[in-house]
């Protein structure tokens, strides 16, 4: 498993959450951010060059339905999801893009009870740390342990 995920909920305002997993039973919160599509572009880089071959990067997959063809136009996740790809293959970072029907397995509980939790804003960094913590689920069974949360 790489040392540090980044996991991005793309969109008009961006979900950002970055975890480095040195020990990867515990892995630590290093940023959590909602980002503007500016702010994003003026950060996603950054993060790229910063940490290189030590990185993954886990993005919300926008998929286009018969649905989303009827709504307003919202590109915003298709040219961040593409900048991210761009990106990947300039840094050599792998990409995973997830489905957003995956997320309810990373209920607010269980990102509380392991310290994925951002405080304001409007849960796009949530989503981020949830994509993070489906990856974590699916690359480290022993974590899933600490998923557990107590009964009331």
């Amino acid at each position: 498993m790489k040392r540090y995920i980044l996991g991005i909920d793309p969109g008009l305002m961006t979900g950002w959450g970055l975890v480095d997993c040195l020990d990867p039973d515990t892995p630590a919160v290093m940023e959590s951010l909602e980002l503007t599509v500016d702010e994003f572009f003026g950060k996603i880089e950054e993060a790229f060059q910063t940490y290189g071959s030590d990185l993954i990067v886990v993005v919300e997959n926008f998929l286009i339905t018969e649905k989303t063809g009827k709504l307003t136009q919202q590109p915003f996740s298709l040219w961040l999801i593409g900048v991210c790809q761009y990106l990947g293959w300039k840094y050599d970072v792998e990409i995973v893009l997830q489905k957003p029907a995956e997320k309810p397995f990373a209920t607010n509980e269980r990102l509380r009870a392991v310290g994925f939790w951002h405080v304001g804003e409007g849960g796009h960094a949530n989503d981020a740390f949830r994509h993070i913590m489906i990856y974590l689920a699916n690359k480290n069974p022993r974590w899933v342990k600490k998923l557990v949360v107590p009964s009331k």
